[in-house]
C-alpha cells in the first residue's frame, strides 16, 4: 500500500525531529492560543492517497493534538482502536523505516 508514496529526505526528517510527546503532554492551560493553527485554515488535498492526507495535515496544523477553532482552543486524541496505534507509531512505522 505504502510503495507507492516516496518523501524527500528534508520531509522525512521533518517527520522525524517531531516531539509527538512533547505536543501530546502539553498543559491545555498553558497553551497559548495565538500559537496555535486554526483548522478552518487547514486544506487537504483531497486527491491524495489517505497516508499523504495525514502527514499535510500535520505538516500544516504544526501541532496535531492541540489547534484552535476562531478563539476556542482544541485539544485532542487520537486512537486506532483496531490497531492501538499511536499517530507517532502510524508514521514511523509507514515512513520511516
Amino acid at each position: 500500500m505504502f510503495d507507492n508514496i516516496k518523501l524527500s529526505k528534508e520531509e522525512i526528517e521533518m517527520y522525524k525531529s517531531i516531539d509527538f510527546d512533547k505536543l501530546k503532554n502539553l498543559n491545555i492551560k498553558e497553551v497559548k492560543k495565538e500559537d496555535l493553527v486554526d483548522i478552518r485554515n487547514i486544506d487537504i488535498d483531497v486527491n491524495l492517497p489517505q497516508e499523504l492526507k495525514i502527514l499535510q495535515f500535520i505538516k500544516m496544523i504544526k501541532n496535531p493534538y492541540f489547534f484552535k477553532v476562531g478563539d476556542v482552543v482544541v485539544n485532542t486524541i487520537y486512537n486506532d482502536t483496531d490497531n492501538k496505534m499511536s499517530i507517532e507509531d502510524y508514521i514511523s512505522i509507514k515512513f520511516m523505516n
